[in-house]
């Protein structure tokens, strides 16, 4: 088959093709035999009808059809695999000569991703963060330990630091009044001084008694682990439903036993550090992915097709309505919420739609220069794992046998694997 580009634009290119004798005769004999198996012809059976009376006793134009079909399918198929193209629609065809099963002329225009050139990965900056578990932290993991196993005497006196206080709570939007989801709680204890609240929550709480109630305004912090939280304006309502001095228990043999295989005090910072650590290092990985992958989509050209770009739109939309919709909001309030029209919802995503697009590209071209791929053995462990995760729901069970789980699951695996294979290189 001849192939050549004959308009070679950024997102668009058109190509001819030209079919040789070989694939035309190979796609009428499959043509063929698919209407042998249906075709019934007095005196033969099915399946077993002569080609050049079967060919007499079909209607030309139909026979013609499905030919074109199967011959186009696979000169298209054949073409961008030859030229190395990445389409990302279906292309827009002109049959330019056709002389039944003879001769086939064809021209292709489609939209593509075109040619991305990545960066010398060598010379990328990004490393990962290493970090040692600090006194501090061990510390506070081994004082919040204790604490769990202190004996809870009920105080009257209004509560001070190290005193647990139990509370019912509500946290509500300041701007929109109506409660937040995940702030609301009752009979919480928190332990005052353990930082482990909201910063400026436990404060308040100081000098309260039993029956007390209180409201006060707190912002979220910035870089609050929920993104919908960040920032936010919250009033919260708290009524105190009792204080607790914390006894604490003897350090002795009894004590480190009951809370795990640890004989003595440095056995259990042993541990505590050693599991900080391993968090540490998930947490350092994983910002390690995310900014390396920022930094190879920044330093590698690409050029994308705008209808890649508006079907990542389409979905992130989809996805930000069923957020919403299970938060009990429609999408219409959420955009009088933000004061913003549609339109500037849409151009306020772009951005991050167009990165998202970059990422998935860049890391499968890479992972193509390097040779990285997922084995069919790696695939089958992989499914195993998520088949025995999910084996009391039915719906994922079945979601994983098709096709298109398969292969997003393959795709995210070989991701994994070019992201390991960064992280040796950059991080030895």
């Amino acid at each position: 088959m001849q192939v050549k580009i004959t308009d070679n634009k950024s997102t668009q290119v058109t190509f001819s093709a030209v079919a040789d004798k070989e694939l035309l005769d190979k796609h009428l004999k499959i043509v063929l035999n698919q209407f042998s198996k249906t075709m019934s012809l007095p005196g033969f059976r099915k399946g077993h009808i002569p080609t050049a009376i079967l060919e007499k006793n079909i209607d030309p134009s139909t026979l013609q059809t499905e030919f074109l079909d199967s011959a186009l399918n696979d000169m298209y198929s054949q073409s961008i695999k030859e030229l190395k193209l990445m389409p990302v629609d279906r292309p827009n065809v002109s049959v330019k000569k056709f002389v039944p099963f003879e001769t086939l002329e064809v021209v292709f225009d489609v939209e593509r991703v075109a040619d991305i050139v990545l960066p010398d990965i060598k010379k990328l900056t990004t490393r990962k963060k290493k970090t040692v578990a600090s006194e501090k932290d061990v510390k506070k993991v081994v004082d919040d330990l204790i604490a769990r196993e202190s004996t809870r005497q009920e105080s009257k006196l209004a509560a001070k630091l190290n005193d647990e206080v139990v509370f019912d709570f509500e946290g509500s939007d300041e701007k929109t009044k109506q409660v937040i989801e995940g702030a609301k709680a009752d009979n919480y204890p928190l332990v005052l001084g353990s930082k482990s609240f909201i910063p400026g929550f436990e404060e308040e709480l100081i000098g309260l008694k039993k029956g007390d109630q209180k409201e006060f305004k707190i912002t979220f912090p910035a870089d609050y682990y929920q993104t919908e939280l960040k920032s936010k304006k919250t009033v919260f309502k708290v009524k105190i439903k009792s204080v607790n001095k914390l006894v604490k228990p003897e350090l002795d043999e009894k004590f480190f036993a009951k809370i795990g295989p640890f004989k003595n005090l440095e056995d259990l910072k042993k541990a505590v550090s050693q599991q900080l650590e391993s968090e540490d290092n998930n947490r350092n990985k994983q910002n390690f992915d995310n900014q390396i992958v920022e930094e190879l989509v920044e330093k590698t050209k690409i050029d994308l097709p705008e209808s890649l770009i508006k079907s990542e739109l389409d979905r992130i939309l989809e996805q930000d309505k069923a957020a919403l919709q299970s938060r009990g909001q429609t999408f219409e309030d959420h955009l009088k919420e933000e004061g913003v029209t549609e339109e500037e919802h849409t151009k306020r995503n772009r951005e991050m739609a167009e990165k998202q697009i970059k990422a998935g590209l860049v890391l499968s071209k890479l992972a193509s220069d390097l040779g990285i791929t997922v084995t069919e053995t790696e695939l089958k462990a992989r499914l195993n794992l998520l088949t025995n995760y999910y084996q009391t729901d039915e719906y994922m069970l079945k979601e994983l046998e098709t096709e298109n789980a398969k292969l997003d699951i393959k795709n995210r695996m070989q991701i994994e694997k070019t992201l390991d294979y960064l992280d040796n290189l950059l991080n030895k």
